[in-house]
């Protein structure tokens, strides 16, 4: 799928890979390893496109871990090293998602919880240089 999205699409958001039987996550497509060969894999497979892509990914936690949600199969415990879970510091989370803007070409992030938009605003706010 991740081929098919890099050759035509605009807009790639990359996130775990949905079990077989459709149950959720799979838990074996979790952490930096598996995030990062994505990635790669979509350099590869966009080619000349590459440049004109945009990479996203949903961000499960941001500031503090939380509670895991009874209505969401998503499990952040193996993202940490991603930019799927954002704790720490404002500055922390500043630094990450710069280092994964400026390193890896990542620009689109879609909150998991609405809870986290007040933590996340003023994260967006200073990268997006305001």
């Amino acid at each position: 799928m991740l081929t098919l999205a890099a050759r035509e699409a605009d807009v790639v958001n990359l996130g775990m890979r949905v079990r077989a039987d459709g149950t959720g996550p799979d838990g074996a497509d979790a952490g930096l390893a598996a995030f990062l060969s994505k990635l790669s894999l979509v350099r590869e497979a966009a080619g000349e496109r590459y440049d004109r892509l945009e990479l996203g990914t949903s961000i499960q936690q941001v500031g503090t871990a939380g509670p895991v949600e009874s209505w969401s199969a998503a499990d952040p415990s193996g993202q940490g090293e991603t930019p799927q879970v954002l704790l720490g510091t404002h500055r922390d989370m500043v630094d990450r998602l710069r280092h994964w803007r400026d390193g890896y070409d990542l620009s689109y992030f879609v909150l998991h919880h609405e809870r986290d938009l007040d933590a996340f605003a003023p994260i967006v706010e200073e990268l997006s240089g305001r």
